[in-house]
């Protein structure tokens, strides 16, 4: 009896242990690791956690009203708490840290921003890296005479909320076919150079069933290096290359190492094979890009480029469609298109029964819901679906997060990576939340 009361001390005491250990010392050993930068493993053997299933649904909280009616088609921030709103019809607004939206504008180009198709307007804006210090910021949108694309570089005025309207600087200026397909976003990536998607300038082809119609895209700028269109540029805003522009009009130089730098056509190209890019983004924790592309009439399509990719990339259009070959359906663009070795092709993509026009957005890394770190958000305009994307052991997994999410036409970012949103014909910017 003696004995068997001892091993019963023994049992329990071995269990306090064990409790005492993965409650108070596996949780210091943590932290001890965390601060020291060294692996928990080297203080005490964890057990391995499991990684929680993403959430099973989204939502969108309001955030913030008061905005144009029409297309918000950009959502940033500048380093700090505020968030600013661009909308189509030429002007950027403030959202403060607590959800108070600014009275007066921080840019007002309208009189510069044509805006008769509804593609067209003030499309995006990116914020120079050391914003903080030299206060510039770029932005893209279609202009006069005839259908222009424009990078222009702007900088903040004495006050911190308003930008200085003549500080203009016209970095590129790109002709183009028609009025749609502008693509618009504007990015910089790890490395510091300013990104810039550039759409194919159209036009859209009708009526879309007719096999001797050539598809859109006629002048096959997406698969050529000469012009700038239906490409992703690359640009060094800083001027520290001693590469002059190619194609454009000044305020840059070229990276080295852009990918046709000493070929035939724009040094400025980083890669091609885009019909309309809407909405690219960098995931911030691993570098990777990201880009949201608008499809014709069979599929729309996720782009992905890992970080440290060399750039030169061909993404299809408009021998491709997603991973529908063109020729097939119409021989006679044939000889525009490479070997299919040549091509890079899209991580996920989706007929028109699920949608008509994706609306790329960002790798979530907030930490109000820790369990969509890492997860692809994006969404559809038309059908208003709101998915996520993420890499699983057998591809790639897409899943439905949210039905009649709206007209989505852009994603945004704050300062600690949470999401948001603006629509079509909504006067409010959402957050991105768990229901």
């Amino acid at each position: 009896m003696k004995t068997n009361q001892v091993n019963n001390r023994r049992a329990a005491l071995s269990l306090l242990i064990l409790i005492v250990m993965f409650t108070v010392l596996v949780p210091l050993a943590e932290v001890l690791a965390s601060r020291s930068g060294l692996a928990a493993v080297a203080y005490l053997p964890l057990v391995k956690r499991p990684t929680p299933p993403p959430p099973a649904a989204l939502a969108l909280e309001p955030y913030a009203s008061g905005f144009s009616p029409g297309t918000v088609t950009d959502i940033d921030h500048a380093g700090d708490d505020r968030l600013f709103v661009v909308e189509k019809d030429g002007l950027i607004k403030i959202i403060l840290g607590d959800g108070t939206v600014l009275p007066t504008p921080f840019l007002d180009i309208n009189n510069r921003v044509k805006t008769g198709n509804w593609e067209e307007g003030l499309l995006g804006v990116a914020f120079h890296p050391d914003y903080a210090n030299n206060g510039y910021f770029y932005v893209q949108f279609t202009g006069l005479p005839g259908t222009r694309v424009y990078v222009t570089r702007y900088q903040v005025s004495d006050d911190p909320n308003v930008a200085d309207p003549n500080s203009a600087l016209d970095m590129l200026i790109i002709g183009k076919p028609s009025e749609v397909h502008n693509g618009g976003d504007l990015s910089f990536g790890p490395d510091g150079y300013l990104y810039i998607p550039i759409g194919d300038g159209g036009p859209d082809p009708l009526p879309p069933d007719n096999p001797n119609v050539i598809p859109g895209d006629p002048s096959n700028y997406g698969q050529r290096t000469d012009d700038l269109l239906g490409n992703i540029l690359r640009i060094d805003v800083d001027q520290n290359s001693p590469i002059p522009p190619q194609c454009g009009n000044g305020g840059y130089t070229i990276p080295a190492d852009n990918p046709f730098v000493g070929k035939a056509g724009c040094d400025e190209v980083w890669s091609i094979g885009f019909r309309n890019p809407w909405r690219l983004s960098f995931d911030h924790e691993t570098g990777d890009m990201w880009i949201g592309e608008v499809g014709e009439w069979e599929f729309e399509e996720i782009n992905y480029e890992p970080a440290g990719t060399p750039g030169g990339r061909n993404y299809g259009w408009h021998c491709y469609e997603g991973t529908f070959y063109y020729p097939s359906k119409w021989p006679q663009i044939a000889g525009d298109c490479p070997p299919q070795t040549e091509y890079t092709f899209p991580v996920d993509e989706y007929t028109h029964e699920q949608g008509c026009s994706v609306t790329g957005g960002y790798v979530y890394r907030g930490q109000e819901i820790p369990n969509l770190r890492g997860h692809y958000i994006f969404a559809d305009f038309c059908w208003s679906r709101l998915w996520r994307l993420s890499p699983t052991p057998n591809g790639w997994e897409r899943a439905l997060m949210m039905v009649e999410a709206g007209n989505i036409s852009t994603f945004g970012e704050d300062v600690n990576g949470e999401l948001y949103v603006g629509a079509h014909f909504d006067d409010t910017i959402y957050k991105v939340v768990v229901p």
